[in-house]
């Protein structure tokens, strides 16, 4: 299903315009009362004529050199992009390239509203909200399900887990052997779920969540639906669905944050004492180093080395050089070791710290360096790292 231009305009109220016969002050003033840089320009049944613009008056101001009050709109209209309501919002898109809005009109000419780059900016935006809020969804159901399987040092126990993939498939009288289950990181949302549900997942998780196996159960589902409309452009998600979604991200991120916070006690505690941080803020301003090229004799890049790299090499390169199994960090420490700010969904979004070989740079970075995220907080603004030992995944 097609993203419409209409879903732009939903907010919208009645366009502002303006005829040929006003002044252009007139039309200036009501650019700055709207916040708008732009205005339609109609005759009397608000057909579409054209646009003036805060650049089409100032080119009119200087070629006449004439006050702004005497000056008419005639006098500064230049012609106007339009679609229709109807028109896919890419089509729009393509068009904003070029021009800063895009007058909306109906079939007849009559003019209904003006999409700006601003408005497919905060449409666009609000769905990527709502794609991130699934991913840590699942990305949390994933690790209470693999927390189900770690042992006492916090190996995660492979042949444990892929047997209880397994299990749904037998109790629903599929034949045993007819065909191999998958493998746990091809699952889909549905499938995280019903093993969260499963007895013996669900026993180990029931404390940590602390709710109603059935109403976790209905919520999810929900948010499965919500998740497949909006991968499948099937409709447009309602705002309870939105705001659904958003609860259930941060209900999820609080629960687990205060399981991490009681399993990462342990070593968390020592690691951020008063005189271990010092000395860690001391190491991560001494040890950060930037990517440094490989150099030919004359001083220049070795051939078919690249000149940038991500600046999130700066962490994987300070966590090589440490010599402990685990450390921990503050933001505003990795921030001093990558010498530039974190994104703002390090602090909001929990899984943009997952262990992730595939879909995000800075993982694959540390990862490569042969550490893991451990452990991370995002309330208090901390991460414990943790070496990879050797056959294990990582992720």
């Amino acid at each position: 299903m097609p993203y419409f231009v209409e879903r732009l305009m939903e907010n919208q109220g009645s366009a502002v315009v303006v005829q040929k016969a006003d002044t252009v002050a007139a039309a200036l003033d009501l650019m700055i009362e709207h916040d708008f840089s732009q205005l339609p320009v109609v005759d009397e049944n608000r057909t579409l004529l054209g646009m003036i613009t805060y650049e089409s008056i100032l080119r009119a101001a200087r070629s006449f050199n004439a006050k702004l009050d005497e000056l008419f709109v005639r006098d500064a209209m230049m012609p106007a992009p339009f679609h229709y309501r109807e028109d896919d919002l890419f089509d729009l898109l393509d068009e904003l390239k070029a021009t800063n809005a895009v007058v909306i009109i109906e079939p007849g000419g009559r003019v209904i509203g003006v999409v700006t780059n601003y408005d497919a900016a905060e449409f666009l935006r609000s769905r990527t909200e709502d794609l991130m809020h699934i991913e840590d969804i699942e990305f949390i159901i994933k690790e209470l399900i693999k927390r189900t399987y770690m042992d006492e040092n916090g190996e995660l126990n492979l042949d444990r887990l892929q047997t209880a993939i397994g299990k749904p498939r037998t109790r629903r009288g599929e034949q045993s052997g007819a065909s191999k289950p998958k493998a746990f990181e091809d699952l889909n949302l549905g499938d995280y779920i019903n093993l969260l549900m499963s007895r013996a997942i669900w026993n180990f998780c029931a404390p940590i969540l602390d709710v109603q196996k059935e109403s976790l159960y209905e919520l999810l589902v929900k948010i499965r639906q919500t998740r497949n409309d909006l991968a499948h452009f099937r409709s447009e998600i309602s705002p309870r669905s939105r705001d659904e979604l958003k609860y259930c991200a941060s209900w999820l991120r609080s629960r687990y944050q205060d399981y991490e916070k009681e399993q990462g006690s342990r070593f968390i505690d020592t690691l951020l004492r008063q005189h271990e941080e010092d000395e860690m803020a001391r190491a991560a301003r001494e040890e950060s180093t930037a990517y440094h090229l490989a150099l030919d004799a004359d001083g220049k890049p070795e051939e078919g080395k690249t000149t940038s790299r991500s600046r999130y090499a700066a962490l994987a390169d300070w966590l090589a050089a440490q010599k402990e199994e685990r450390v921990s960090l503050t933001f505003e420490q990795v921030e001093e070791i990558i010498r530039s700010r974190l994104p703002d969904s390090a602090f909001q979004i929990r899984a943009w710290w997952a262990n992730d070989r595939v879909g995000h740079t800075h993982s694959i970075l540390w990862l490569e360096a042969g550490w893991k995220v451990a452990y991370v907080d995002l309330g208090e603004e901390q991460v414990a790292f943790a070496r990879i030992k050797p056959n294990e995944g990582g992720g």
